[in-house]
């Protein structure tokens, strides 16, 4: 059994040529979307799943309408509010796990994968497995647009998958070097302890 596994939400939709149902990954192409996939991120739901924690990277915390306008005016600035606007990425992990730690595994994977993106990443809790939604906007803050289709969704697939387990399992001979912070670099074994002594 795997470790944790990383997914991209997906909806189903009428295909004309097959002439069926087909499922598809949501592609998130309005400014609205911005907004509402910030807002689902962070959100309690009936069937209580929760948000344990959450942060953002390059954005506003305390306010997701203002969070949604600074995605949209960089997307604006660099000419690039066309096409897919948003991004969002599933991490699930297959074992039980404390939420404070997968939120740091979390913020190493941030820092370590899309540190030049404007995102918000959540800890979701109360589903059968305890997950992380990465929700990013598809424009870099140097202004190019991002490209998570195909290969290079299976190869970042693999990236996010192999930091995540490396957090978990730091003696397993995965030692590493990981950025966070302003330039900051760390072992895994040096990173864990910084976070722990912080908790």
């Amino acid at each position: 059994m795997r470790f944790c596994t990383l997914t991209v939400p997906d909806e189903s939709k009428w295909d004309e040529k097959q002439n069926k149902m087909v499922r598809q990954p949501k592609y998130y192409h309005n400014e609205e979307s911005i907004k509402n996939l910030l807002k689902y991120a962070v959100r309690f739901k009936e069937n209580g799943e929760g948000v344990a924690y959450y942060d953002v990277m390059n954005l506003p915390r305390r306010d997701l309408d203002e969070a949604a306008l600074e995605i949209l005016k960089v997307q604006q600035c660099y000419g690039k509010d066309k096409g897919r606007r948003m991004y969002q990425f599933i991490l699930s992990f297959c074992e039980d796990l404390d939420p404070l730690e997968v939120y740091w595994a979390g913020t190493v994977i941030a820092f370590e994968m899309f540190c030049d993106c404007q995102m918000l990443y959540a800890v979701h809790t109360g589903t059968e497995h305890i997950h992380i939604h990465f929700v990013f906007s598809s424009v870099k803050a140097d202004g190019k647009k991002c490209d998570y289709s195909g290969r290079k969704f299976t190869e970042i697939k693999e990236r996010i998958e192999r930091i995540a387990y490396e957090f978990f399992h730091p003696s397993d001979g995965c030692n590493r070097i990981y950025s966070y912070g302003l330039g900051q670099t760390a072992s895994m074994d040096e990173l864990l302890a910084d976070i722990r002594r912080n908790l």
